[in-house]
C-alpha cells in the first residue's frame, strides 16, 4: 500500500485487546481542532465524527435523505455541516471517490483546515485499501502540482476495519443508529438511489453486537423521529 498519514489511525489492534478508549482519546486531543470529516449520513460517518470532532463535511450529490441524517449528526455532535461541489467533468453522472476527496481537500484549504477525515473502512480487502492509498495518493499530488505549500493530512481511522468492528466501536462510544440515513427517522426522505442492502447490513452487524453484548435485539429498533 502506499502510505499516508491516516496509517498511523487506524484501530483493529485495540478492538481485538478490546481496549480501544485509551488511543480514542489520544486522537481526539491530537486531531480536535482544524478537521473535516467526510459523511454520507450512514453509520462509518457518524462514527468518525465521534471519534475525531470537527466539521461534516457532506459528500456532494447526496440525496435528501442522507443530508436530513447528516444535518441530525451534526447538530446531535454539536458540529458545524457544510457542503461542497466536487470538480469533475460535466458529462459525469457522479463524481469519483478522488474527486470527492479533492473537493474535501479544497474545502479545508479554504477555511484553514490541514486535516480530512475518511470514513472509509475495508477490513482485510487489500485492494479496497489499495484503492483509498492511490486516490488520497493521486489528491495530495494534485494539490501540491497546483500550490507546493498545500498542506493536508488524510485521516483513516476506520480503513482496516470489518463491518463488525466498525458495528463494535459505534457500541463502545454508545452511537445507536437512530441517526443514521436508513432508519425509520427518515423513512418519509426515501431516495430512489439508496440501497435496502446497506441497511440489512449495518442493522444486521449492530444486531450481532448487540447479542454478544447481553441486549435483545428488539431493543435495537431505531426510534421514530418527530
Amino acid at each position: 500500500m502506499i502510505p499516508h498519514n491516516g496509517e498511523k489511525t487506524r484501530y483493529s489492534d485495540h478492538l481485538r485487546d478490546s481496549t480501544p478508549q485509551a488511543d480514542l482519546v489520544f486522537m481526539r486531543d491530537d486531531v480536535r481542532n482544524a478537521t473535516i470529516v467526510m459523511s454520507d449520513g450512514g453509520l462509518p460517518g457518524l462514527v468518525a465524527s465521534a471519534l475525531v470532532p470537527g466539521t461534516l463535511w457532506l459528500l456532494p450529490s447526496t440525496g435528501t435523505r442522507r443530508r436530513a441524517a447528516a444535518q441530525a449528526q451534526a447538530e446531535s455532535l454539536g458540529i458545524p455541516i457544510i457542503e461542497a461541489t466536487p470538480r469533475h467533468q460535466p458529462d459525469e453522472d457522479r463524481a469519483s471517490f478522488a474527486d470527492n476527496l479533492r473537493a474535501a481537500a479544497r474545502a479545508a484549504l479554504e477555511r484553514d483546515t490541514r486535516r480530512v477525515v475518511l470514513p472509509n473502512h475495508a477490513g482485510d480487502d487489500a485492494d479496497a485499501m489499495y484503492a483509498v492509498d492511490s486516490a488520497v495518493a493521486e489528491v495530495l499530488q494534485g494539490l501540491i502540482a497546483e500550490d507546493d505549500r498545500a498542506e493536508i493530512e488524510f485521516l483513516t481511522p476506520l480503513l482496516d476495519l470489518t463491518v463488525h468492528q466498525v458495528a463494535e466501536l459505534a457500541a463502545d462510544l454508545n452511537i445507536t443508529p437512530e441517526l443514521c440515513w436508513w432508519t425509520p427517522r427518515f423513512e418519509n426522505l426515501c431516495d430512489r438511489a439508496d440501497p435496502d442492502e446497506e441497511r440489512w447490513l449495518w442493522e444486521g452487524a449492530l444486531a450481532s453486537v448487540q447479542r454478544r453484548n447481553g441486549v435483545s435485539p428488539a431493543a435495537l429498533q431505531p426510534l421514530k423521529g418527530p
